[in-house]
């Protein structure tokens, strides 16, 4: 287990991170704890990413919901992502009475955010632009996964909840409420996981194995990034095509070939933010040139690449290691919320007294 511990002014945030016991089950990839107690309200954009989370609060609420028209930007709209077909592709159920087809009533119609509080939330995989923000004030622990290990512990199709959060009661009933009392309770991050831990382990959802063609196909993908044809993998399964994007879309939220295209945008975002140029990025992960690997980066993030990197240069002190699992690029903090008021420590309100 690591733990970090630091302060920039009026702010103080503890995060902490270890890996689950494998009583969990395989495909649980991360524990990060965190405890934040800052001087304004924090955003953070989330981008497109072929996982899923389990985020339990014990202090504070986290709102969250697809972005609207000024955090996606140009070309991120859509019912799951990007305009080039992506929302069909995918494979996401439309739900009723949400024309953006995210399940969570984030967005009007004309493209304003209408964020949901959590204290206790699952979420699949995402092929679109969401936002997730807090007081300042938040507590709690965040269980990053691969989507066919939540299929399996929480027995529920992946494409009913792709592209949004549900509140963790809609699964599981009031079966969380322990583990949120324990992590209230807990007199450390060691104590907390054990929580964790615990109820993982009895949430595996009797009779729900995903299939290890799936689980097969999925980390081939995630190893090529994202570069494999879709053929090419299925024949490595041992299945043919069509029964793959059956069995994949319900227990991994979305079909291979729109997987494939964010598995390769996470690998283009590596490379970039390790000081790649456009040119060979584009090369290295098969896109067709600089122009479509720009494209690409647009549609599904809102994003020019240079804006991107710009962002992610000009995040704002807080907790390090800000993306949800190592190694990929989900996040961008951007601090302070749009029109929040700042949050003054007890020193202050002492001061101003």
């Amino acid at each position: 287990m690591e733990i970090a511990r630091g302060a920039a002014g009026e702010s103080t945030w503890e995060v902490a991170w270890t890996a689950p016991v494998p009583a969990t089950g395989a495909g649980v990839y991360r524990y990060h704890g965190f405890r934040m107690d800052l001087a304004q309200a924090r955003r953070r954009v989330e981008l497109p990413a072929v996982i899923a989370s389990l985020v339990v609060m014990f202090g504070g609420e986290l709102s969250t919901g697809a972005a609207g028209k000024n955090a996606r930007g140009r070309g991120a709209g859509g019912p799951v992502g990007a305009g080039a077909g992506i929302g069909a592709e995918a494979g996401v159920r439309n739900r009723p009475g949400n024309s953006t087809g995210n399940g969570t009533g984030t967005e009007d119609a004309a493209g304003a955010e209408i964020l949901r509080p959590f204290r206790a939330l699952l979420c699949g995989p995402q092929t679109r632009v969401h936002v997730g923000q807090h007081s300042g004030r938040l507590a709690g622990v965040d269980v990053t996964m691969a989507p066919w290990a939540a299929y399996a512990l929480f027995g529920t199709s992946m494409q009913d909840i792709a592209d949004r959060a549900v509140d963790l009661s809609d699964v599981v009933g009031s079966g969380h409420r322990g583990l949120m009392e324990r992590l209230g309770a807990a007199p450390g991050w060691r104590a907390r996981f054990d929580a964790v831990d615990d109820f993982l382990g009895s949430r595996r959802a009797p009779g729900v194995e995903p299939a290890t063609q799936v689980m097969r196909a999925y980390e081939l993908m995630r190893r090529s990034g994202g570069t494999m044809p879709i053929a090419e993998v299925a024949a490595h399964v041992g299945w043919d095509s069509r029964r793959l994007q059956r069995a994949f879309a319900a227990q991994i939220g979305v079909r291979p070939k729109v997987a494939s295209r964010i598995l390769r945008l996470q690998r283009a975002l590596r490379l970039l933010l390790a000081g790649v140029s456009l040119s060979r990025v584009a090369y290295e992960c098969s896109y067709f040139d600089q122009a479509h690997l720009t494209n690409d980066i647009t549609e599904l993030t809102g994003r020019s690449p240079r804006r991107l990197l710009a962002e992610r240069a000009a995040m704002p002190a807080g907790p390090p290691n800000v993306d949800r699992l190592p190694g990929e690029v989900t996040s961008i903090v951007i601090d302070p919320v749009p029109g929040a008021a700042r949050r003054f420590s007890p020193r202050q309100r002492a001061a101003a007294a």
